[in-house]
């Protein structure tokens, strides 16, 4: 029941930060949302966090490979965050044009992407590697979706 009540409020996160992110309908928009976004995305990353240790206890945790990392690169972030309080985990992708202009070129709504940034040594190199993997200039939206799938697999 326990774990039940922390993957609702991951899950309460999450749906929090798409609702922010779908209220992003034009690149003017970007800085009236940005606490909003930050807020809601690193409760999500904190949770994930907080969570990790007891997700390997989960069933299921042992038949995954690739799910498995994808938490991975979560829990890294979340030792970034902890470690580095100025960090910029997300950039905004404008579209429309723009000067100048940047590629790859986005169609549509703007977006919110996970970003690059220097390590800071405090977690293992693996976990770096599981965050550029998954994480790094990677959509933010359809990551916490794939993340909100994976916890209602558990």
């Amino acid at each position: 029941m326990k774990r039940m009540v922390y993957f609702q409020a991951i899950q309460r996160s999450i749906t929090k930060s798409i609702e922010v992110i779908d209220s992003i309908t034009d690149n003017t928009q970007f800085e009236a949302n940005r606490e909003a976004l930050f807020d809601s995305i690193v409760a999500v990353i904190h949770l994930v966090g907080d969570i990790h240790p007891r997700i390997k206890k989960c069933d299921i945790w042992n038949t995954w490979k690739e799910e498995k990392e994808f938490f991975l690169a979560f829990a890294y972030l979340n030792n970034q965050i902890k470690h580095d309080l100025s960090l910029e985990i997300f950039y905004y992708e404008v579209c429309g044009s723009t000067f100048p202009m940047r590629f790859p070129y986005r169609f549509g709504p703007p977006g919110v992407s996970w970003s690059d940034f220097p390590d800071h040594g405090q977690s293992k190199k693996a976990k770096r590697e599981y965050y550029d993997r998954f994480l790094k200039h990677k959509d933010v939206k359809e990551s916490l979706k794939k993340l909100d799938n994976l916890l209602k697999d558990m």
